[in-house]
């Protein structure tokens, strides 16, 4: 009767250290995944109804928050973080209403990019002063022409 007690503790101890063992790997390798799967996250709460899923119900219940709400907090900790860090860098670019750096070629330039490279740009754009604010990895900045 002992022997499949001890089975069984030293089985769930098992799959508790590959799972910590998976955390620890998956969370260590590049430091701009956790940005990037909160951003898909956030994109994918975004949309109306908000699709929560189970994941998303047990954040909001252990953080006493709304999910989405929750992500985007996180997402702008980690965005703070990681550009103090300097694993991201953030540039200032001035934008017009009309011409080769409207928002609208900007935005379009950021897509072109992002599907020929695969390189993530986190943009916010600051509408009273004109200017758009462009995050990235220090090593996708030459991908992006219109930062050269």
């Amino acid at each position: 009767m002992r022997i499949p007690r001890l089975i069984t503790a030293l089985s769930l101890g098992v799959i508790c250290l590959a799972l910590g063992l998976s955390y620890v790997v998956r969370s260590s390798g590049d430091p701009c995944a956790r940005l990037n799967r909160l951003d898909a996250k956030i994109l994918r709460l975004s949309s109306r109804p908000r699709p929560y899923r189970l994941p998303d119900q047990i954040v909001g219940l252990v953080h006493r928050s709304d999910p989405f709400l929750y992500y985007e907090r996180k997402f702008a900790a980690e965005k703070r973080a990681l550009l103090a860090s300097g694993r991201l860098v953030e540039f200032r670019l001035p934008y017009t209403a009309e011409g080769p750096h409207s928002d609208r070629e900007i935005a379009k330039a950021l897509l072109a990019v992002w599907q020929r490279t695969g390189a993530n740009y986190y943009f916010d754009f600051d509408r009273t002063n004109h200017i758009l604010l462009v995050a990235c990895r220090p090593c996708d900045v030459r991908q992006f022409p219109m930062l050269k």
